[in-house]
């Protein structure tokens, strides 16, 4: 398993996900946010404001 180490908001929902072994990807979440749970990010500004949570290594 990988540990996300940065975030970058790219466009729309897509983001650069940087990994701790150096690698990075290319991530579209547009079709993930599907549901009730996940309606405030369906607001771009929101969905902006991602970064990472170093205790989880992960997005939030």
């Amino acid at each position: 398993m990988h540990f996300v180490r940065g975030v970058t908001h790219l466009w729309n929902y897509k983001l650069l996900l940087s990994f701790e072994d150096g690698s990075n990807r290319l991530v579209d979440l547009e079709s993930e946010l599907d549901g009730e749970v996940f309606q405030p990010l369906r607001d771009i500004a929101y969905f902006r404001t991602v970064n990472v949570n170093p205790d989880l290594d992960t997005i939030v």
